[in-house]
């Protein structure tokens, strides 16, 4: 059924933009499309872009009911470092493939033109004409169709990276085949056309945002065309262009008359152009992975966000969060169970230390409704005799097998997200973990996000007595006023360490205490990393 509306949502804004996508290229447009300087050209580019936006915001508000910037237009301080990463790598890489055939004696490079309809307000034109298409093709195809396709396919098996995946593929298909209809096309440039799709969804996938794909798009058309006089997917741009060229080489390595898109070069730039924005996320994040917040649905509400209500969809605990804090200042993480999702693998390692002695073995709802701190009060509850078997043996047997098997696994859902977001929102962020230091800091740098945090605090031992005093040296050093902290956890224990300290608590029910041992603190709760986003995006609405 998500899928059938996804579909459905999907037919209505590509019927609604289907004149759009087709470029200044198709033939099928009555106009002189195919001349960027005209009136009519400009206009059409215009309303395109228009037509486009206002569907997507039409079916964004109506349909899927979310705002229009989460279609991957967040725009931050990295949104636009990441737009004009985009802008210089098109320009590299179309650059590149000019030098090569130029090098190679593929194409004759002939003098600009003098007889006037060459200038720079012509220039300009071309590249407001790029910067629409750009826009508007990068929102349709990438921003709607993928982040729609994603959800709807999210339920079925292989989970959200094969649904990412999935959306990306059929995106790419629909992609080739809108240009199979431009001039000059042929089988094997709609194929390509496909491959680039996909090159220009990279930065979408890992990063949920527009601003890579809008970037390359915009610098890779306006070079190709406007300043190198290569045909823009088969449309002739040469007589706008700074440089005019005669094309000599191969077809089948220049894609002759359809441009560098139909030959071997654009495949080229394309596979060296995807792996360096794989290059240029790892830089800047540490780590690059899917962002899998493309499968996850969030209902948005349109008008004021300070006003809540329970018809929204909301769950209360959501409600009674935003209701009861304020936009914290700095933001303490705990590691194990909020962060990293370690749950199952402690379970297993504890019960296998049970049995090998004898005792009984914990559920997963006992084991959330026992694990407590200090972690030896809990050994001692669920069995332990410390005058057979001293604490510090069992603990370190814990914590060796533990640290063998940590990499399998992984951050919780929509970690990577909400990192992100806090970092957009300008909240400095930091790790207090009962977890020894040693093990710690390489943990989080091994997870690539080691770079979001100011302060990773851990214990000088293995043992997990608690953090309190940690919190505590964290606060003192630092000169913070516990008011303008917010700690997340999973455990009572955050909460208590918040509270004692005078800081606010947000705790979320998917790590190692239950949702009914939260629900008995005075803390706020959400049911996942995701609505913590959300969370602080409304606080953030909220103090403007």
């Amino acid at each position: 059924m998500v899928l059938f509306l996804a579909s459905s949502q999907l037919l209505l804004v590509l019927i609604a933009g289907s004149a759009a996508i087709r470029s200044p290229e198709n033939t099928l447009l009555l106009a002189d499309i195919n001349d960027p300087s005209s009136f009519l050209g400009q206009l059409l580019f215009i309303v395109s872009g228009l037509t486009v936006a206002v569907s997507v915001w039409f079916a964004g508000r109506f349909l899927d009911h979310r705002k229009f910037k989460s279609f991957g237009f967040f725009l931050t301080r990295d949104w636009w470092l990441d737009f004009a990463f985009g802008l210089s790598l098109g320009t590299l890489l179309m650059t590149a493939i000019f030098i090569t055939e130029w090098t190679a004696g593929w194409i004759q490079i002939q003098a600009i033109p003098n007889d006037g309809r060459f200038n720079l307000p012509s220039l300009g034109i071309s590249l407001v004409t790029f910067i629409i298409i750009g826009f508007y093709e990068e929102l349709l195809m990438r921003g709607y169709l993928i982040k729609n396709l994603s959800e709807g396919l999210a339920g079925l098996p292989g989970g959200p990276r094969s649904a990412i995946l999935i959306a990306a593929l059929i995106n790419s298909v629909v992609f080739g085949f809108i240009h199979a209809s431009n001039p000059n096309s042929t089988i094997w440039s709609s194929l390509n056309i496909g491959l680039a799709g996909l090159f220009l969804a990279a930065g979408y996938l890992i990063t949920g945002q527009l601003a890579i794909p809008i970037g390359i798009h915009i610098s890779w058309n306006f070079f190709q065309g406007s300043v190198f006089g290569f045909p823009v997917s088969g449309a002739a741009f040469s007589r706008f262009s700074i440089f005019k060229i005669n094309q000599l080489g191969p077809d089948i390595w220049t894609g002759g008359k359809f441009g560098p898109e139909g030959g071997f070069l654009g495949i080229f730039a394309v596979l060296i152009g995807t792996a360096l924005i794989a290059l240029w996320i790892r830089l800047r994040q540490g780590a690059v992975d899917l962002e899998f917040s493309l499968t996850e649905y969030q209902f948005q509400r349109q008008n004021d966000s300070d006003n809540i209500n329970h018809s929204l969809g909301e769950p209360a605990i959501f409600v009674e969060a935003n209701n009861k804090l304020q936009f914290p200042q700095q933001l303490v993480w705990d590691w194990n169970g909020t962060l990293l999702d370690d749950l199952d693998l402690c379970l297993e390692i504890i019960n296998n230390i049970l049995e090998s002695r004898g005792l009984p073995i914990l559920t997963r709802e006992l084991y959330r409704e026992v694990f407590d701190f200090p972690v030896e009060d809990y050994y001692r509850r669920i069995g332990f005799d410390f005058s057979i078997e001293p604490f510090e043996d069992i603990s370190t047997e814990f914590i060796t097998t533990y640290e063998l098997r940590r990499s399998e696994c992984q951050l919780m859902d929509g970690a990577r997200q909400a990192l992100k977001i806090v970092s957009q929102l300008g909240i400095p962020q930091n790790i207090i973990s009962a977890s020894k230091l040693d093990y710690l800091n390489p943990a989080v740098k091994e997870y690539g996000i080691f770079s979001y945090f100011r302060d990773v605090l851990g214990l000088d031992n293995h043992h997990a007595a608690g953090k309190l005093a940690l919190a505590e040296k964290f606060l003192v050093s630092n000169e913070l006023d516990p008011e303008n902290v917010l700690v997340i956890g999973d455990t009572v224990h955050d909460s208590v360490i918040a509270h004692s300290l005078g800081m606010n608590c947000v705790l979320i029910p998917n790590g190692h205490h239950s949702e009914r041992r939260l629900q008995q603190t005075d803390t706020a709760i959400v049911n996942s990393l995701g609505e913590l986003s959300t969370l602080l995006k409304k606080l953030s609405n909220r103090r403007r």
